[in-house]
């Protein structure tokens, strides 16, 4: 099976979707190897003992050279920031910096480690200090002045309540082989200073919450996310691309992607024409979509439809309640909706079911799009099976191989 998903990659890559040289997409999120958090939830909830907040920023350059920012090389570019507390329901701003001016503080923008990352725990010492600058209300960031280190800075801390949400909202512009990474840490007081490192959170003064997301090159345009629910790093490469698509053909539409409109998009994304979200979202100019999701719609069976294409399942009423609130509220678009139900299930907070029977509906719609029957020529026939190898997927690995046997007997 990883053969067949190999060969696809081969296939769409270097084949029929590009107009220019294929090339390596890893530009679109290009974590690096010694990054300590890449991609994680750490706390899903604030430790009792915890009553302050901080949001973090570390941003650095995949470059192993110096380079002038003034070539628009590795330079990070930040608007705003707005951090928003959700509590039983209702949401506030807490935090929102528009940087008409350059934070006073001394040690508000540093220079970290970065081989070890951030000193390996031993050596955290940042002394040193980044040339950053303020234009027009965007924090100007030359992160290739120092490759060598890791630009770290943070908001000022805010109050936090157990049983809260904290969801960070960013504009920015990343251009050249810069990296951004977005996290939280939680502090034992608004006063508390540094004393070490701890996973257990139990002894130190601050401890790493609940996110940590990696965002790269924006190809020269500002671009809004809000993290924990968007994330660039699902566009590492092109295996991760595919996987990406082929979740959203599976929650969209129940069915497998066909090889044709699977390739089409890899390629949008890969070219850089198109972001994972935008293609979500360009789902619903589709017909195929329009006849699924008729006018008049509901936010209800809207979720509940989602959940049963990706969970064989109807959603408990908590979730129910927390989706269609957020559509209603214009919190998230429909296609956003999709995107962050998926990632959800993907988290650690997430239930083992509802991943593993997501990954299994993954393996076989691959595998669809690389068998014969993705490439069939009759629209009609093609789309029935699409639908069909999808209909059995459970979380049982038994239903994958009868699935893939299926596939095989049709395709030999």
């Amino acid at each position: 099976m990883n053969f067949c998903k190999n060969v696809l990659l081969i296939i769409l890559s270097c084949a029929f979707l590009f107009t220019s040289n294929c090339r390596a997409s890893n530009e679109y999120c290009d974590v690096p190897d010694d990054a300590l958090f890449q991609k994680e939830t750490v706390w899903t909830d604030v430790p009792s003992w915890y009553n302050s907040g901080v949001v973090w920023f570390a941003g650095l350059t995949t470059s192993n050279k110096y380079v002038d920012y003034i070539n628009k090389q590795a330079i990070i570019y930040i608007d705003h920031v707005t951090v928003s507390e959700e509590c039983n329901g209702s949401e506030k701003i807490i935090i929102h910096d528009d940087y008409d001016y350059l934070p006073g503080a001394a040690t508000w923008l540093s220079l970290y480690i970065r081989h070890p990352w951030f000193g390996g725990g031993v050596d955290d010492s940042h002394d040193e200090h980044l040339n950053t600058t303020v234009s027009n209300g965007i924090l100007i960031i030359p992160v290739s002045r120092r490759p060598d280190k890791v630009a770290h800075w943070w908001t000022e801390r805010f109050a936090v309540k157990n049983g809260c949400l904290y969801i960070v909202t960013l504009r920015f512009k990343i251009t050249g082989d810069a990296s951004l990474n977005i996290g939280m840490d939680w502090w034992r007081t608004m006063t508390a200073t540094y004393n070490f490192w701890e996973a257990t959170c139990v002894n130190s003064n601050n401890c790493e919450a609940w996110f940590s997301d990696w965002f790269s090159n924006t190809n020269d345009e500002f671009v809004t996310v809000t993290v924990p629910y968007h994330s660039r790093c699902n566009d590492i490469n092109l295996e991760t691309i595919q996987s990406r698509i082929t979740e959203i053909y599976v929650a969209t539409f129940k069915r497998a992607p066909d090889t044709a409109g699977l390739g089409y998009w890899m390629g949008q994304v890969n070219a850089g024409i198109l972001t994972i979200d935008q293609v979500a979202q360009s789902f619903f100019d589709q017909p195929e979509t329009k006849v699924k999701y008729p006018q008049g719609t509901s936010d209800v069976i809207f979720v509940t439809t989602i959940y049963q294409n990706v969970f064989n399942r109807a959603p408990d009423q908590a979730g129910l309640d927390y989706w269609t609130g957020k559509l209603s509220q214009g919190a998230f678009s429909r296609s956003q909706a999709i995107m962050a139900i998926i990632n959800g299930a993907k988290a650690a907070s997430g239930s083992p079911t509802d991943a593993t029977i997501l990954a299994n509906k993954e393996e076989v719609a691959e595998y669809f799009a690389t068998s014969a029957l993705g490439s069939q020529p009759d629209q009609s026939i093609m789309l029935w099976h699409a639908q069909y190898v999808m209909s059995n997927i459970n979380s049982s690995p038994s239903s994958v191989a009868a699935a893939i046997a299926y596939m095989d007997s049709l395709s030999n």
